[in-house]
């Protein structure tokens, strides 16, 4: 049950992401700009294995507290992100641009039923565009690696 949620939060996010806005230029700032707060400025490595949540988090927060800003992910990079709540309330037009990949972490541990975590990618209490030419990648393959329907031995192990 655990993980049908997960992989439902999973499917949400990346429909979301694969949905492309463009911001009319009315509503950026008097100047016709958006602030960008790049997650590479907060910290993240980008290499694919380091943990870059906390430059993600980071560059939310800073971005979530001014008007016309977006986080941004930028392309060439491949940024692993465990478990998140990006929180609102934000300022005015917030954007979240992915333009390289986001990983979830590889390991489907990191939602054990004792951990809590029932998403990946959480935007609560906030009202906000997602845009960008990247790639969400939710690593569904260690997933179905474990599925009861795939290995017929994992069937004790979700029944617990």
């Amino acid at each position: 049950m655990e993980k049908t949620l997960v992989l439902s939060s999973l499917v949400l996010v990346a429909f979301v992401a694969s949905t492309s806005h463009i911001l009319p230029k009315a509503d950026a700032d008097d100047s016709g700009t958006f602030t960008e707060y790049n997650v590479m400025d907060y910290g993240a490595v980008g290499d694919g294995t380091r943990n870059d949540t906390q430059a993600f988090a980071d560059a939310w927060k800073a971005a979530c507290a001014v008007n016309y800003a977006y986080v941004h992910a930028p392309l060439g990079y491949k940024f692993l992100v465990y478990p998140i709540t990006f929180k609102g309330p934000c300022l005015l037009n917030m954007t979240f641009k992915v333009d390289g990949t986001v990983l979830a972490p590889p390991e489907t541990s990191v939602w054990n039923v004792t951990s809590g975590k029932d998403h990946w990618l959480e935007f609560s209490k906030v009202s906000m565009i997602v845009q960008g030419t990247g790639t969400i990648n939710g690593q569904g393959q260690n997933w179905w690696a474990e599925s009861c329907k795939t290995n017929s031995s994992n069937v004790s192990q979700h029944m617990s």
